[in-house]
């Protein structure tokens, strides 16, 4: 305290010192042998303040979608300023955050809207094909006999090309041990090998070829780490005379 005059004192006070609620400050002069101990009237200090709650508590999102939560302001002791909202997505986690209202007054509500990402094709989707007589992943699927033509086989359907190769082999064998029957025979044989090779050659166009686009990953090729992320909302309120932050910690689960 500060003498303030010749019977008078003050003194100064912080509110930061203070837990929320009403507290009762007074003072006490003990005296000495001039002067009589005393105490002065109870003086009251509210000091204010707000809470921060989400609903729902946690979150679970999948890949690529988006969630929201509803952030709730509850004034403490007759807080009526304002509170302003900032987001902050956990880093490096292709992550994003909003809120639709930046700011309350007194009590009130904000949604955090939280969204994640995933890797994408041009067309949205994780599988892209090309050719005349392109397919499906779904009708791919559903012809189990028949496999992608390619000139490795790699399928017990094969391809256009080792059709193309195994009508060509016989051709050849059919040219080599019956040539003298046939009058025309070699003829035939010509014919058939031009015919065959052009349709090996239309195998190769992708005329029957499923194939997955590579390097046509544009649209974005980053993806959200699965697991539990955290969303940081900070939340700052003053009344006019003082301010006070509040952190609020939202857990999401990305699956």
């Amino acid at each position: 305290m500060i003498q303030s005059g010749l019977y008078s004192a003050s003194t100064t006070f912080q509110s930061k010192f203070f837990l929320p609620g009403i507290h009762q400050i007074t003072a006490v002069y003990n005296g000495n042998s001039l002067y009589s101990s005393g105490t002065a009237t109870v003086f009251n200090i509210t000091v204010q303040d707000f809470t921060l709650s989400a609903s729902p508590a946690t979150g679970v999102v999948l890949q690529g979608s988006t969630l929201t939560a509803g952030i709730t302001v509850s004034s403490l002791y007759g807080f009526s300023g304002t509170v302003n909202f900032a987001c902050t997505p956990p880093g490096g986690t292709y992550t994003s955050c909003t809120l639709t209202n930046s700011s309350v007054v007194g009590s009130g509500l904000t949604t955090l809207v939280m969204a994640t990402d995933v890797a994408q094709d041009k067309s949205g989707t994780g599988l892209a094909t090309s050719g005349v007589g392109e397919e499906s992943r779904n009708q791919k699927k559903s012809k189990p006999g028949i496999a992608p033509g390619n000139n490795s086989g790699g399928s017990s359907g094969g391809g256009p090309i080792d059709t193309a190769l195994g009508a060509l082999s016989l051709a050849l064998l059919m040219g080599l041990v019956r040539p003298r029957r046939w009058k025309y025979g070699r003829l035939l044989m010509v014919l058939l090998a031009v015919t065959v090779l052009g349709c090996a050659s239309l195998g190769f166009m992708g005329c029957t070829q499923i194939s997955n686009k590579t390097g046509s990953v544009t649209g974005t090729t980053n993806t959200t780490p699965l697991g539990t992320q955290t969303f940081t909302v900070v939340a700052t309120g003053t009344n006019g005379v003082t301010s006070v932050s509040h952190t609020l910690s939202y857990q999401v689960a990305v699956e």
